[in-house]
């Protein structure tokens, strides 16, 4: 057996134990990764092993690896003129590996390089999603999404006004979602890592949608999805309605997901009481409102850290990496709005 496969195998051997186990910190379940992730993680160590040999290196074992390894991977990264997000989930990947062989060294050596990725590989061209919306005839766009399928366009109008990702949207069960007494939106079905959240309903126009979204599930079944698709198939259909009505980056320039831009952005200047940075053209703003903002965000869109905003709010081809490196929210500490218990719903109701 050669060198270089006694490495994959070590490789392989330190990851094959863990390889289903998800890293957030954030994670509300036990449940494993997606069999896509598992197998990402594979293929790209693997790929990882062998430009780690063109380069000339030729390590055994998996424990035999070193900071100038690192180095020649990110050589190889440069020279291909790699994405910068491509560079970010290469990078998870191999954060995943050195956890795993308990290098702490390693480590610090790939978020070193981390921060340095944005100018070495460039951050893309800073687009303000929620201002495309605002160029082009929104309603009008919507409206020929509900003359091909009434259900996509009730899923659009959900992300848009709540913040829903696309699948949180296909899986509502409006009945158990929507407390009308309470006027508040529980969002659990479809959200990242397990984690539920609660948006805060204050539009009279919200309240209403929200009551025919409860008699359209119930007419198909209770969910957003009609019971005779399976999740794959509807997002499939989901797909191909958007692409027939151009909704798209090359057909209109804009994606479904630009809707959740939107309401991060409206929810941000109700907060805060200022505009996006992005709208402004800059890149952040440093001040106690803000924070305030992006952790009403945070906790509206379902994430488990603040400084996730930037993405939604701030301009980032320039964007300072030490800034929001320190922007973790304190744990414990956020704008939670706390679904009513049991007992507290009944007496509601009654």
């Amino acid at each position: 057996m050669s060198k270089k496969c006694r490495f994959k195998r070590s490789v392989y051997r330190a990851i094959k134990k863990d390889i289903d186990k998800a890293m957030s910190r954030t994670r509300k379940t036990g449940r494993p990764v997606s069999r896509k992730t598992e197998s990402d993680r594979y293929r790209l160590l693997m790929r990882f092993c062998d430009e780690i040999y063109k380069k000339g290196y030729k390590p055994e074992k998996a424990e035999n690896l070193k900071p100038k390894h690192l180095d020649a991977l990110f050589e190889t990264w440069r020279q291909r003129q790699l994405k910068y997000k491509t560079v970010q989930t290469y990078l998870s990947h191999c954060r995943y590996l050195v956890e795993k062989l308990k290098r702490p060294d390693l480590k610090g050596h790939i978020n070193a390089y981390a921060k340095r990725a944005r100018e070495l590989h460039g951050a893309g061209e800073a687009v303000d999603r929620a201002a495309i919306l605002k160029q082009v005839d929104l309603p009008a766009i919507l409206e020929k999404v509900f003359l091909k399928d009434s259900l996509v366009f009730a899923q659009l109008i959900l992300q848009w006004r709540f913040g829903l990702r696309i699948r949180e949207s296909h899986r509502m069960r409006p009945a158990e979602s929507y407390d009308s007494r309470g006027n508040l939106l529980k969002v659990e079905r479809g959200g990242k890592g397990g984690r539920t959240r609660v948006v805060l309903i204050e539009r009279e126009e919200d309240r209403k949608f929200m009551e025919q979204m409860k008699k359209l599930a119930r007419s198909i079944g209770g969910s957003m999805m009609p019971r005779t698709f399976t999740e794959k198939q509807w997002r499939q259909h989901y797909n191909y309605v958007l692409r027939e009505c151009r909704i798209t980056k090359k057909g209109l320039g804009f994606t479904s997901h630009s809707l959740r831009h939107a309401f991060a952005q409206n929810l941000y200047e109700q907060v805060s009481g200022m505009k996006a940075p992005v709208s402004l053209a800059m890149t952040s703003i440093t001040n106690e409102r803000d924070r305030e903002g992006r952790i009403a965000i945070a906790e509206a869109l379902g994430h488990g850290r603040y400084d996730i905003t930037k993405h939604y709010l701030d301009l980032i081809e320039s964007l300072k990496v030490e800034h929001h490196t320190r922007m973790r929210r304190p744990r414990g500490q956020g704008l939670r709005r706390e679904w009513p218990r049991k007992e507290a719903r009944n007496e509601i109701r009654a």
